[in-house]
């Protein structure tokens, strides 16, 4: 009994997860941080609305996550995602774009992101992406997890396995 009322006492202690929004566009920001408002466990600590901004705000709030628009004035996303993470490894960055292109998905990982969600994801789906990226999870849109996925080439194996001609053709 004493352990239950411990590790309930422990949960009801819980720290919200501190985010940044950067976007250039108000309106997106304004509706990011309303959803923000409405979970117990995220607190708002900044919004940018452009890279110069996020990298002073991530230096002097210490986000847990930074959600982070990939197209902006200034200093695009990438650079500024990769900035962040370099003066600031512990902050999870979450990419969020309106463009399922391969190569800005790529660079972006590269460069620091844990994470790469479409301008198009549902709030449910948000919110699950900035715990996961809050736990060092790697979170992705549907769209860019399955481009990950069915793109490699050639496809993944086990190493130190050679698959049969069969297997391989199942797998592709």
């Amino acid at each position: 009994m004493a352990g239950e009322f411990i590790r309930k006492n422990k949960l009801n202690k819980h720290t919200p997860i501190k985010v940044l929004i950067v976007d250039d566009h108000d309106m997106l920001r304004e509706g990011l941080a309303s959803f923000l408002r409405a979970f117990h466990d995220f607190q708002l600590v900044g919004e940018a609305s452009n890279g110069n901004e996020a990298i002073q705000l991530c230096h002097e709030l210490k986000p847990d996550v930074a959600l982070i628009d990939l197209i902006m004035p200034e200093i695009d996303g990438v650079t500024t995602i990769q900035i962040i993470h370099n003066e600031n490894p512990n902050i999870h960055i979450i990419a969020l774009s309106s463009f399922n292109d391969e190569a800005l998905v790529k660079t972006s990982l590269q460069v620091g992101a844990t994470g790469y969600l479409l301008k198009n994801i549902s709030a449910t789906r948000l919110a699950e992406a900035i715990r996961a990226s809050h736990a060092g999870l790697p979170t992705f849109s549907p769209e860019i997890a399955q481009s990950i996925l069915f793109k490699q080439d050639p496809p993944l194996a086990p190493s130190g396995n050679k698959l049969t001609q069969r297997e391989n053709e199942v797998l592709n």
